[in-house]
């Protein structure tokens, strides 16, 4: 194997991995506006 190659694969490894992480904290953070807005409408 090439070190180019292990670099090519490392670099979209952490490519992927961000862009998981990133769409992962963008649901968390949806989910707990509407938890927020849930709550909002009890209290009404």
């Amino acid at each position: 194997m090439n070190i180019q190659m292990v670099v090519l694969i490392i670099l979209s490894l952490l490519l992927v991995a961000k862009i998981i992480y990133l769409v992962a904290t963008k649901k968390t953070d949806k989910e707990q506006e509407h938890a927020v807005h849930h709550r909002h409408h009890d209290n009404r």
